[in-house]
C-alpha cells in the first residue's frame, strides 16, 4: 500500500498543473496518515517486522510524506498520531554494541532479516523533526549512528543525545 502510495505522489508531482493535483494529495496525504495509525500499536510498535518497517514502509513514508510538504500538502505525519510514538520506539530495535560488529550496535534480527545498520534514508527522519522536535531528532541521530561507520554518521543535529531504550517487544 505504501509503495503505491508513495508511487501516486511522486506521479502527481509530475503534473502538478492538473485540476486533481491537490486532491490526488490530499488523498494521498490521508491514507498514509491511517496507514501509519492503522498499523502501530499504542507502543509506537509497527506490527510489522523491524526490517520491512525500515526497509520498506518508512522509506515509503519519508518519500511520500517530503513531496507532499514540498508541494504544500498536508503533513501526513503530522496527521498520524501514533507516527511520533514509531520514531520514538525505532530506537528500541538496538542491539548492544558487539564485538563483531567493530563493537557498533546492530539493528534487531529478526527471522532472515538483518539490516546490520540503519538505512541512509531513515536520515529523513532526523531532519523532519530537526525543527518539529530538536530532542527527537537528536535522539534518532545518535540512534542511527550507532551502527554507522564514522564516515557514513547522520549529520543533522549538533549534538546527539542517547534515548531511554527500553524493550522492544
Amino acid at each position: 500500500s505504501l509503495m503505491a502510495i508513495s508511487a501516486r505522489v511522486k506521479s502527481s508531482a509530475l503534473i502538478k498543473d492538473h485540476p486533481m493535483f491537490r486532491a490526488w494529495g490530499e488523498w494521498s496525504s490521508a491514507f498514509l496518515a491511517e496507514y501509519i495509525d492503522r498499523f502501530t500499536e499504542e507502543s509506537g510498535a509497527p506490527y510489522e517486522n523491524p526490517h520491512y518497517t525500515l526497509g520498506v514502509t518508512l522509506m515509503c513514508a519519508i518519500d511520500a510524506n517530503n513531496l507532499l510538504l514540498e508541494n504544500n500538502l498536508p503533513d501526513a505525519f503530522a496527521a498520524a498520531p501514533k507516527f511520533e510514538r514509531m520514531a520514538r520506539f525505532i530506537p528500541n530495535w538496538l542491539t548492544p554494541c558487539d564485538p563483531r560488529y567493530t563493537d557498533h550496535r546492530v539493528v534487531l534480527p529478526v527471522g532472515n532479516c538483518s539490516y546490520q545498520s540503519y538505512r541512509a534514508e531513515i536520515d529523513g527522519l532526523v531532519t523532519y523533526y530537526k525543527t518539529r522536535n530538536p530532542k527527537l531528532a537528536e535522539e534518532l541521530q545518535w540512534t542511527f549512528n550507532q551502527t554507522r561507520s564514522e564516515e557514513t554518521h547522520v549529520k543533522v543535529m549538533d549534538k546527539e543525545t542517547p534515548p531511554a531504550l527500553g524493550s522492544a517487544v
